[in-house]
């Protein structure tokens, strides 16, 4: 999966992301990649109502949150 800058930044918060955020988009467990291809984390990619969205399962902004 692929998102625009604006994704990044959601991903890298962990906050679901979607419909006009993400780039391309793979259904099921996948590596979500910012704008310029560079890795974040793996994501699930889903489709809810027709919307797709992007649900962060480990982002690089983890170890910094849990304390690390």
């Amino acid at each position: 999966m692929k998102l625009t800058p604006r994704g990044e930044k959601l991903f890298l918060y962990a906050r679901e992301v979607y419909g006009d955020s993400i780039a391309s988009y793979t259904a099921g467990v996948a590596l979500v990649a910012g704008a310029n291809g560079q890795p974040l984390g793996w994501g699930v990619g889903l489709s809810r109502r027709g919307l797709l969205v992007v649900k962060p399962l480990r982002d690089l902004g983890w170890y910094l949150r849990r304390g690390g």
